[in-house]
């Protein structure tokens, strides 16, 4: 008879991710600045007026913004219903991941360790909760790898969900494009490497997406008016491939994406990070020198595809654009380390020997990377610092930084801060010590978010408030956000 944990074990660690994510989702931490844009594009809108292109530089898949729009109704005024679309899209994630595990017939050891790199993973829980569609794209890829790996297994009628599902999703999931352009390349690679019958009415069942997506791009991204401001913001994150691959520029790209990618999107910093780039590489050779070539590319032409669309500034290669790419990732380590397991630690082959003390380990190990990080994650927790100023404040005003505006009007918008009064700067971080100088003397309340800009405006202020021997009364500082009572003298 299998030991408990050994029978039930992928069952406890997927209902365990469900409850990390639905304890994530009522820690109802505070939205920071990307979510307050895109949140107040959804509040100030009805259904029609969000077809248009939204404020703030923002985009974000029509099918998407819908469900938010829908979800923000049926709980009001508040953040839950807001992120509804995220918790549910990481939820349906997590049983298609392990169900891809298990039909890639890994070893149980390789299942449970790497549905532990899933289920316990800080970034993909943090992200569930966040008002972005960041966890969408994971759900729209894990389905879509799913499927995939079952049509690469033989499953004809798979070719099928397959289009009808991409042929929805694009509605959903920008990603959605450079999936199914993958998909393209693999159907052609069975294509001419098999003798199906069903060939012809392969290449021919490409036509519903195409027009699915045809008729998306006229109306949503054709001469989208926000697109070159978008590429001139992204210029300067290093989030496009450099044209010349013979320069240091190109080397720190290839490094930065690197330890973007394997710490913080699986969030295993320096040993662990260079150990899943090792599992990584030797995944990619057991696929194409070793086992399954097919599957290979399967695996490794999206993020190809990804980089490419980067090399022409078409789509930015960046951590929160990438967590796509996890549930592929994941996959190649997993061929990597099962290699290992199979190869040159035998003991394992049998699945007999260790099995308990070394699944404890990892589960040992993925608890502490998680509760290490103070779980719920919090980001920038601009509602405590209204919280904290509503219970001191006796009708001081109270001036708010430029990147903490979007979320403090946020908080004005669902009646959470509706009677307080606030200012803020005009945003010119090379004005600002001069709009110190012009603030009126007396009490005053003063919010800062820890946006890189932010911080050099606080850096500012408290330098301003030494100068001129304002006095500093209250102050608290919270999870990226600080706020100060201070006497301007």
């Amino acid at each position: 008879m299998k030991p408990f944990f050994v029978k039930y074990g992928l069952t406890i660690i997927g209902l365990l991710a469900i409850l990390l994510g639905v304890i994530q989702y009522l820690s109802n931490r505070s939205l920071w600045l990307d979510e307050a844009y895109l949140s107040l594009n959804i509040l100030n809108r009805d259904f029609l007026e969000l077809l248009k292109p939204l404020d703030y530089i923002q985009v974000a898949p029509i099918g998407f913004l819908y469900l938010e729009k829908l979800t923000s109704i049926l709980i009001p005024n508040s953040e839950y219903g807001l992120r509804l679309v995220p918790l549910f899209a990481f939820v349906v994630s997590v049983f298609y991941f392990l169900k891809t595990l298990k039909i890639l017939k890994f070893q149980y050891i390789t299942i449970l360790v790497f549905s532990c790199f899933f289920c316990l993973n800080p970034t993909l829980l943090y992200y569930s909760s966040e008002i972005k569609q960041y966890s969408t794209d994971l759900f729209v890829s894990v389905i879509f790898l799913y499927l995939c790996i079952n049509q690469y297994q033989s499953d004809i009628n798979n070719f099928k969900k397959i289009i009808v599902f991409s042929s929805i999703a694009v509605w959903f999931s920008l990603i959605t494009v450079i999936l199914f352009s993958s998909f393209i390349i693999f159907q052609f690679i069975l294509y001419f490497s098999t003798k199906a019958n069903n060939k012809k009415y392969s290449l021919i069942g490409f036509i519903p997406w195409f027009i699915s997506f045809g008729v998306y791009f006229i109306f949503f991204i054709f001469k989208h008016p926000s697109k070159e401001e978008q590429i001139n913001t992204f210029m300067s994150y290093n989030v496009f491939v450099p044209k010349n691959p013979f320069t240091l520029n190109f080397l720190f790209f290839v490094y930065t994406k690197l330890r973007s990618t394997f710490g913080e999107l699986l969030s295993f910093w320096y040993v662990g990070e260079f150990s899943l780039i090792l599992l990584n590489l030797l995944g990619l050779w057991n696929l194409f020198f070793k086992t399954k070539v097919k599957l290979g590319f399967l695996l490794l032409l999206p993020v190809l595809i990804h980089l490419v669309l980067s090399y022409f500034k078409m789509y930015p290669f960046d951590s929160r654009l990438i967590l796509y790419q996890v549930p592929f990732i994941l996959v190649v380590c997993a061929f990597g380390f099962d290699f290992c397991l199979t190869k040159y630690i035998k003991e394992f082959a049998s699945g007999k020997q260790m099995l308990r003390p070394t699944i404890m380990m990892f589960l040992a190990f993925f608890a502490w990377n998680l509760f290490s990080k103070s779980y719920p994650i919090k980001n920038q927790e601009i509602r405590s610092c209204i919280e904290y100023v509503i219970l001191n404040s006796n009708n001081e005003p109270i001036y708010v930084s430029y990147y903490a505006k979007q979320p403090f009007e946020f908080y004005r918008k669902i009646n959470f801060a509706k009677s307080v009064n606030f200012y803020s700067d005009s945003g010119e971080i090379e004005k600002y010590k001069d709009e110190l100088e012009k603030m009126p003397k007396g009490l005053g309340w003063y919010l800062f978010s820890n946006n890189s800009s932010d911080r050099q405006r606080r850096k500012f202020f408290l330098e301003f408030c030494d100068n001129n021997s304002s006095n500093i009364v209250k102050h608290s500082e919270f999870v990226g956000a600080f706020v100060y009572l201070v006497d301007i003298n």
